[in-house]
């Protein structure tokens, strides 16, 4: 059973945003960071990197050396994921966004990053308060590039899971 660290930081959002804090991260301990999510707050880029460690690794000591390299981004938390091959579910996509559109900010985010992207939306265009979470779609047919997702409530935030979630529905349903 493998098993991952699990870092969330907050960093001004910039488009070398991602890149530098992977590169800090990668200097401060070594070891290679993967974004794997990313939530837009306002001028913030919230990230959920994930960093492969060896079993003895704790989280709350690659935090401590990861804050003191941190110059530029904050360090919300750590913890450790295993990876133990529980079958993911899916989740269903609220809308698909072909190529031939202009996207909403959000998904065009995921697709320009190559990355999961959920915002908070006010109430726009008739539409509650909710979290939206686009999925980029790459390999997808029929021109779909990305899959949206919506949340109603504040608190009920995404998270990778959900993301892998959504994408598996995807990548499951290009497959049928």
């Amino acid at each position: 059973m493998t098993s991952s660290i699990r870092l969330r930081v907050a960093v001004t959002d910039s488009s070398s945003a991602i890149g530098m804090v992977t590169t800090c991260i990668h200097r401060a301990t070594g070891m290679v960071a993967q974004p794997e999510y990313q939530e837009l707050d306002r001028h913030d880029l919230i990230l959920e990197l994930s960093v492969q460690s060896v079993d003895s690794a704790h989280p709350s000591g690659l935090a401590r050396i990861v804050e003191r390299h941190s110059d530029g981004f904050e360090l919300l938390s750590s913890w450790r994921e295993l990876e133990d091959g529980t079958e993911i579910g899916r989740r269903q996509p609220n809308e698909v966004c072909r190529a031939d559109i202009q996207l909403p900010h959000c998904a065009a985010r995921a697709v320009r990053d190559h990355l999961p992207t959920s915002q908070w939306l006010a109430g726009l265009d008739g539409h509650p308060p909710h979290w939206e979470l686009a999925v980029p779609c790459p390999e997808h047919d029929d021109r779909i590039i990305a899959a949206i997702t919506r949340r109603n409530g504040y608190s009920q935030r995404f998270s990778a899971l959900d993301a892998r979630a959504l994408h598996r529905q995807m990548t499951s349903a290009r497959a049928a």
